[in-house]
């Protein structure tokens, strides 16, 4: 459904699958497709349902490139009903959502209208990184996150890109305020300066991706209706591993 591959997994015991449904997003006139996935799924203990979205936007640090991601979350293709962002939200007002995105695009950007506040400003979603961020972008911490620490080589098939150093939060999860809470379940990437980073650079033998996971447990303790029952859940987590979706590629 995407041009690089995004993909959803579940334990098959713990969670039947009720469908699954495809978003069209990018240009039709673009030289490649891209599409969001979307599982929805059932817990089978109790009967409750969640949607589970991914989707990759397009790369480029410039600001036009985050125009071209802006128009990818807003413009509804021809082939769908809704826009990118439009999906995300519905899907949160019909039941608990996540949503993993590979947005290209970090939270700190100059522009006054970014990926990160686009979502930010929908009153239904919240983020792993909300510690670390503002809505507005602004970064919070001394040392910030980073999911990307990577700088292409003369062997690239993106000349472009050779020698640019990657370097932010371009990964990220998304819940719905139906859930309590996230917590990451393995430690972000944090570097006390630049040239550290650059001495540590990504891919390497202990995360050999040009990303770094991103993995969390995400929470419910609140009450629910699952159909015309309503359940009273303590907290429990669910183990997302962003990575599958997100990370564990070759390219950005």
């Amino acid at each position: 459904a995407d041009d690089d591959g995004v993909a959803i997994f579940w334990r098959e015991s713990s969670y039947e699958v009720l469908r699954i449904s495809f978003l069209p997003f990018r240009e039709p006139t673009a030289p490649k497709h891209s599409a969001a996935v979307r599982a929805t799924l059932r817990r089978r203990r109790d009967g409750l349902r969640m949607h589970v979205l991914c989707a990759h936007l397009s790369s480029g640090d410039h600001a036009a490139d985050e125009i071209t991601r802006l128009n990818e979350l807003r413009k509804v293709h021809p082939c769908a009903s809704s826009s990118l962002l439009q999906w995300v939200e519905q899907s949160a007002a019909e039941a608990p959502t996540i949503f993993c995105l590979d947005a290209n695009s970090k939270p700190d950007r100059t522009e006054v209208d970014t990926v990160w506040r686009a979502f930010r400003s929908l009153a239904s979603l919240r983020s792993v990184w909300d510690a670390c961020f503002s809505p507005h972008g602004s970064v919070k911490v001394a040392e910030p996150p980073v999911s990307t620490n990577k700088m292409r080589g003369p062997l690239s098939s993106q000349p472009c890109k050779i020698g640019h150093h990657a370097y932010g939060v371009i990964d990220h999860v998304f819940f719905s305020t139906r859930f309590e809470r996230a917590r990451h379940a393995w430690p972000p990437l944090r570097y006390s300066s630049l040239a550290a980073a650059r001495r540590n650079l990504l891919p390497s033998l202990s995360i050999p991706s040009d990303h770094a996971p991103v993995i969390v447990d995400i929470f419910v303790s609140q009450r629910l209706h699952v159909g015309p029952r309503l359940l009273a859940l303590g907290a429990f987590s669910i183990a997302l591993v962003a990575a599958v979706a997100l990370g564990l590629r070759g390219r950005s």
